[in-house]
């Protein structure tokens, strides 16, 4: 799938593939079509052909998901 990057700056893995990408607004990029749908309907990019919808992007909204086991942790000097 080709997409174009409609948020400001976006840094994610693919996790089927394992490939990080660090991409900017405006950047148009091939990625595996499971992927680009994970970054449209997160209304991060877009699809360049229009034939796959994108949720609309509204700056600063995001969905965190922090590892309970995290929660609780304390961090440790050495």
């Amino acid at each position: 799938m080709r997409i174009e990057v409609v948020a400001t700056e976006l840094s994610d893995v693919d996790t089927e593939s394992g490939q990080h990408y660090v991409l900017a607004k405006g950047d148009i990029v091939t990625v595996p079509d499971g992927y680009g749908q994970k970054l449209c309907d997160a209304g991060w990019a877009k699809d360049t052909t229009g034939a796959y919808a994108s949720a609309p992007f509204t700056p600063g909204a995001a969905k965190l998901v922090v590892p309970k086991t995290i929660l609780g942790a304390t961090a440790k000097g050495g």
